[in-house]
């Protein structure tokens, strides 16, 4: 189950940032989207380590 939390968190934010860009609304929300890189870099270079 752990496994799988990660791809949906991250296939949620990109589908939020597809609907930012659709929605012109980006440039408003670009300290979240900067937040939520961060977040996904972090978490990848966890998962890298760890494994």
């Amino acid at each position: 189950m752990n496994a799988l939390v990660a791809p949906i968190i991250a296939v949620v934010f990109i589908v939020w940032l597809i609907y930012l860009t659709f929605t012109r609304k980006l440039k408003q929300h670009r300290d979240e989207v900067f937040a939520g890189l961060f977040f996904m870099v972090v978490w990848v270079v966890i998962l890298v380590v760890v494994s």
